[in-house]
């Protein structure tokens, strides 16, 4: 559908307000590449754009609120995580395929994020934008599929504005 690439046209017009406006990019599925970032038009230099290959869902969490926390140089940022689908508790990335995963377990990261962080990214007058997949419950309702977010519902209670590209679901389907 497009949700990346939507992603960095909202973060290139973002750098264009003023020299101050830093884009942070947390490539946690690994599909941000060059052709991509070439193709979005974004202002990449050092003093612009920061690019972060991480799926851990700790540490992204942790830079943001970094960032935001501590913001000495008084930036304005723009963070992005491409996407929430791909990241990871730290304790499960070492587990062995035939160990399980928390149940849950980056929803309940990314509920905590939301609720230490909304306030000082709303306030410092940053931007967040979080890219995710929602996975359709197909049984039987007569109003069309159930869908469930990836990272639990915390970052759509969290959200100031939220994008959701839906199929259309009529009586046909």
């Amino acid at each position: 559908t497009g949700k990346t690439s939507f992603c960095m046209g909202l973060a290139k017009n973002f750098q264009e307000v003023g020299e101050n406006f830093f884009v942070v990019a947390f490539n946690s599925e690994g599909r941000l590449n060059d052709t991509l970032m070439r193709r979005s038009d974004l202002d990449l230099s050092p003093n612009k754009f920061r690019m972060i290959h991480c799926n851990i869902a700790e540490t992204v969490f942790g830079i943001i609120r970094e960032l935001v926390q501590n913001n000495e140089q008084n930036r304005r940022y723009c963070f992005i995580i491409d996407s929430l689908d791909a990241l990871v508790r730290f304790e499960d990335n070492s587990k062995d395929f035939t160990e399980t995963a928390k149940i849950a377990g980056v929803p309940l990261i990314s509920k905590t994020f939301c609720k230490t962080t909304s306030l000082p990214i709303t306030k410092g007058n940053h931007l967040l934008l979080i890219t995710g997949q929602t996975i359709a419950n197909i049984g039987g309702s007569v109003h069309g599929p159930k869908s469930i977010s990836s990272g639990g519902k915390a970052v759509k209670f969290f959200s100031t504005t939220m994008l959701e590209v839906k199929p259309v679901w009529t009586e046909t389907i």
